[in-house]
């Protein structure tokens, strides 16, 4: 795992923030670095024990670039000894936890209605039926957010070399993006540090109109309350989260009322998406609300023969999903899924995060329960 440390007195934080600081002076400056050795499997308890202490301790303190996850993970993962597989869906838990305390307690759903009222107008139209809503609401997120990949943004050119992840520990990012970790990108055109900073914040999001999919299916989740509709995020392991709109209509001949949307994609009502139009050899999707948690794999991913074998490429045994997912509600009860799935729970919530690289798009979770914005099912 190649981590990089800060050194002299301004050390790597600031050189980053500044983002003008050629690549090799701070990569190849290194006065502290954990070896490739470090996260081996074959290491003692002990020297595992250690060796985490210290990469979360110079991670939290902004001094620790990461370019490589998976070996974060299995270096990092607490307790010791977690498959990443299962360290994926914990992250997963806790990344919702954070979406919903941040509906909870921030003006994300006000700067949702703000953005509708001023941009779309016309999604306020209550003659309008909720799919058309949708429709409306989709379309301009795919004209006027466009998916952030690696643009330099200093001199505007196209693919900046990815360099890693760096904590964030400035107020600005830390408190009014709400943001845990910040992608660092090197152009070779103008030799800048372009800081993609991870934000969670929805009147950032929509203000900025840069992010992937982690940022505007959050967004997204706030503006369907702005439209007093039901939502839930839902989670893919195989990297990727959208939302879904509780729209209480079953025309399409089913009976899940809930109804798929990717901002990113402009999507509607399209969960085969990722499996027959991408290809994707998805393992697990949760669908996380307030205060519960639903196995959905069976409505995005149909073909239970690639599933199984994808969960156990994954290390993903029905336990351990299971055991994520009771700890994400709070009510103590289990619901089926309406596709059939894995039962989901609503128990105490256990789920945390390190906010770390691969950990998480959002900020450290809560693990007291978060009450759902009110909302009617469908406008």
């Amino acid at each position: 795992m190649r981590t990089t440390a800060g050194c002299g007195d301004s050390g790597v934080p600031s050189a980053l923030v500044r983002g003008k600081s050629p690549t090799s002076q701070w990569v190849g400056g290194t006065c502290c670095s954990a070896s490739d050795d470090d996260d081996d499997d074959t290491g003692t308890p002990q020297k595992k024990k250690t060796t985490r202490e210290r990469l979360l301790a110079l991670w939290k303190q902004g001094e620790l670039v990461v370019n490589d996850r998976e070996r974060w993970r299995r270096a990092t993962a607490e307790p010791l000894g977690f498959k990443v597989g299962e360290d994926v869906v914990r992250g997963g838990a806790a990344r919702a936890r954070a979406v919903w305390r941040g509906l909870e307690e921030s003006n994300d759903v006000a700067a949702a209605l703000q953005f509708l009222k001023s941009d779309i107008p016309s999604a306020l139209d209550a003659s309008k039926t909720p799919r058309e809503t949708l429709r409306l609401v989709l379309d301009h997120f795919k004209r006027e957010f466009p998916y952030y990949r690696d643009t330099c943004s200093h001199c505007g050119a196209r693919g900046t070399e990815f360099i890693g992840e760096v904590a964030c520990t400035s107020s600005d990012e830390a408190i009014r993006s709400r943001a845990s970790r910040a992608e660092l990108r090197s152009c070779s055109e103008c030799g800048s540090l372009t800081r993609f900073v991870r934000s969670n914040a929805v009147e950032t999001i929509l203000a900025e109109k840069r992010g992937r999919c982690g940022e505007y299916a959050t967004a997204f989740l706030a503006i369907l309350f702005a439209l007093r509709v039901e939502g839930r995020w839902i989670f893919d392991t195989t990297d990727h989260v959208w939302v879904e709109a509780n729209i209480g209509d079953t025309s399409d001949d089913s009976s899940d009322t809930w109804i798929h949307c990717d901002p990113c994609e402009a999507a509607l009502n399209e969960p085969l998406l990722y499996s027959a139009n991408w290809g994707k050899k998805g393992s697990l999707v949760v669908g996380f609300s307030n205060d519960s948690a639903t196995d959905l794999t069976p409505k995005y991913y149909p073909d239970t023969e690639q599933v199984g074998d994808g969960r156990k490429r994954d290390e993903l045994s029905d336990d351990v999903i299971q055991s994520v997912l009771r700890g994400y509600g709070a009510s103590g009860e289990i619901a089926s899924s309406s596709r059939g799935g894995a039962a989901s729970s609503s128990l105490p919530a256990a789920a945390s995060s390190s906010s770390v690289p691969g950990g998480s798009d959002a900020p450290d979770a809560s693990t007291k329960p978060v009450a759902a914005p009110e909302v009617a099912k469908a406008r």
